[in-house]
């Protein structure tokens, strides 16, 4: 670990309590809608608390691609094909016949597909561990 990297995990190092659901539920109260570690990070500093930083992800573009990731769902009726699939299976009575194995292409393909939306809008990689 470089230095750079430790002064900045002791400068952001968290912590933790343990509470009883009464303490939680009054803390949760006393808050009203604040987050907690916000809440009580004023009641520990007061105005001395410095600003926390935001994550460099950009919500707006974060939302357009999971957005798109549910109209590609919606559109490819993954749903109810592989309910019909997993039926037939089942009924033993799943021919694989060229069209049948065109539609389980196309929805690895779909499915695919909305993995790599999924992935970018997290701000993923593609490649990683499956």
């Amino acid at each position: 670990m470089t230095t750079q990297t430790q002064s900045n995990s002791k400068a952001n190092s968290p912590l933790s309590i343990r509470l009883s659901d009464t303490e939680r539920t009054a803390l949760l109260k006393a808050a009203n809608g604040t987050a907690l570690s916000v809440y009580a990070r004023k009641k520990l500093f007061g105005d001395a608390t410095t600003l926390r930083q935001n994550r460099t992800r950009d919500p707006i573009a974060s939302e357009t691609h999971l957005a798109q990731v549910l109209a590609r769902l919606g559109r490819s009726g993954l749903g109810a094909s592989l309910q019909s699939l997993a039926e037939d299976a089942r009924d033993g009575a799943l021919l694989l016949d060229d069209e049948t194995v065109a539609s389980i292409h196309r929805a690895c393909a779909d499915i695919a597909e909305i993995r790599s939306l999924l992935l970018q809008a997290l701000g993923l990689k593609e490649g990683g561990t499956e």
